[in-house]
């Protein structure tokens, strides 16, 4: 496989995506959803149906896909902090091995210099020049939300709003660069919040026709910490007639990024480059999207941890085939890497694997997959851990105020919506010590990271504001809020 991708000089196109629930895909059984573009990918490729963030939210997880490396070990530990540009990353490796390279899109290092990190070219896409206008009936339901950030609008020159700018310079890239072995990662922020989307994707689905995740009440009550984020954000506040209109705004969005997606396999078609490019479509993190009453994501369910994962290479990876072994994202890069052949020379200190002969058919993923949330020190436990095995997925909230609440144990076989915490029975004693035991190694084996997190400026100011008697430090600068409202 080495030698067959080297002599076809495979180009390499990485499609990614922000807060896409892995559930909402038409090649996942998806009932309502339109996914034609990525589910061509499936059809022409291979789908991972186990995979999983590093952490289940955007900067963090981010910088894992770009090193191969928890947010311990790269030290952009929350969404607040910079990422050092002086760390090696994929851009840096691709380049070494001779790919033409650009990132088109976002990154969210938070990094205040041009932040190229190792690519030859940085599209900086900006938001906000598009002309929108809301929708009056569903601006009553995002006024009425209790989260502020929730809105939505339509767009009416969407080529002028970030992921239209993002989509439009990467196919102006790859039409430059056709004749030149490259490496191209473009950053979409669809489906994240606010649901922006031209006209005919904003009314895409009706609320009221849309299916809806099965409520069950009181599923919360075993598990510490998306009970506690519950009651914070006041989730009880949304009624089922709200979530419908989010759940449909939401999947507005989602299907315009998979129509972006859609020009840019249509691009490769055009420039006679598909059959030598490998592509694969992932997202940063899922959603909760309404499932048992949530929204966004940090908790360890499979909608806000788990990730759509897909590769194609025509000749190489099988077509319409669905892997279930699991991978993480910190196993993206070397496992590009050895589907190009290009794993020589790797970063040294890398805790990603390459599983490219599992996107083969030909191995095996991970034993098991493990998630972070809450970093707070390379040495120190975050506040959440999940550790997920073939059958299992423990959660570990180690800063939990009772001991019963540190320990979650679900049957992803018996029990896949994630409904019964078996943790405390007897018959799984020995299920939770192991996993225990897992967790522990696999935290110990971390690395300390090489430069001192650091956080961002506007992070500072808050703390700032909040010290003065602001606006407390754990929420967004007011301006950002009035932003969120707005549409931006």
């Amino acid at each position: 496989m080495r030698a067959a991708a080297q002599a076809k000089g495979w180009n390499i196109l990485v499609i990614t995506s922000d807060e896409h629930n892995p559930k909402i895909l038409g090649c996942a059984g998806h009932p309502v959803i339109k996914t034609p573009a990525i589910d061509r990918l499936a059809r022409e490729g291979t789908m991972f149906t186990r995979a999983y963030a590093a952490d289940p939210i955007c900067a963090p997880t981010r910088q894992s896909l770009m090193t191969g490396n928890y947010p311990q070990e790269h030290g952009q530990f929350t969404n607040a902090h910079i990422f050092n540009e002086k760390i090696r990353a994929w851009g840096h490796h691709f380049k070494e091995h001779g790919y033409t390279t650009a990132c088109i899109g976002k990154t969210h290092t938070n990094n205040e210099g041009p932040g190229f990190f190792g690519f030859d070219y940085r599209g900086l896409a900006q938001r906000g020049g598009a002309r929108k206008s809301w929708d009056p009936e569903d601006k009553k339901f995002y006024d009425a939300s209790p989260d502020t950030r929730f809105s939505g609008m339509i767009l009416e020159n969407p080529e002028m709003e970030f992921d239209g700018v993002v989509a439009v310079d990467s196919v102006r890239w790859l039409k430059e660069n056709a004749s030149q072995k490259f490496f191209l990662h473009a950053s979409f922020v669809k489906p994240h919040w606010p649901w922006d989307a031209p006209r005919d994707f904003y009314g895409m689905y009706d609320p009221a026709r849309i299916d809806f995740p099965r409520q069950v009440a009181g599923d919360l009550d075993d598990d510490w910490m998306p009970r506690t984020l519950y009651q914070r954000a006041s989730w009880d506040k949304v009624t089922e007639q709200m979530h419908r209109v989010y759940r449909a705004r939401y999947y507005g969005s989602l299907s315009w990024l998979d129509s972006n997606v859609g020009k840019l396999l249509a691009t490769l078609d055009e420039l006679k480059l598909a059959g030598r490019t490998l592509v694969v479509y992932t997202t940063d993190h899922g959603d909760m999207a309404a499932e048992k009453g949530m929204w966004l994501k940090s908790v360890m369910f499979d909608a806000s941890v788990r990730i759509p994962l897909l590769f194609r290479m025509p000749g190489v990876i099988g077509a319409g085939r669905k892997c279930q072994e699991l991978i993480n994202h910190v196993d993206l890069f070397p496992t590009i890497a050895g589907l190009a052949g290009a794993e020589k020379g790797l970063p040294a200190n890398q805790t990603g694997r390459n599983f490219a002969q599992a996107v083969l058919g030909k191995g095996r993923g991970r034993d098991i997959s493990f998630s972070v949330h809450g970093v707070r020190a390379w040495n120190q436990p975050p506040q959440e851990v999940m550790a997920r095995s073939e059958r299992w997925k423990f959660i570990w909230y180690p800063h939990a105020p009772q001991q019963r609440d540190q320990y979650v144990l679900y049957d992803m076989e018996n029990d896949p919506d994630e409904i019964t915490n078996v943790a405390f029975r007897d018959q799984h004693k020995g299920v939770v010590a192991d996993h225990q035991a897992a967790v522990e190694k696999f935290l110990a084996g971390l690395k300390k990271h090489e430069y001192e997190p650091k956080l961002s400026q506007e992070r500072i100011e808050n703390k700032q504001n909040f010290q003065r008697g602001g606006e407390q430090d754990d929420q967004r600068p007011a301006r950002a809020k009035r932003r969120a409202r707005k549409g931006f």
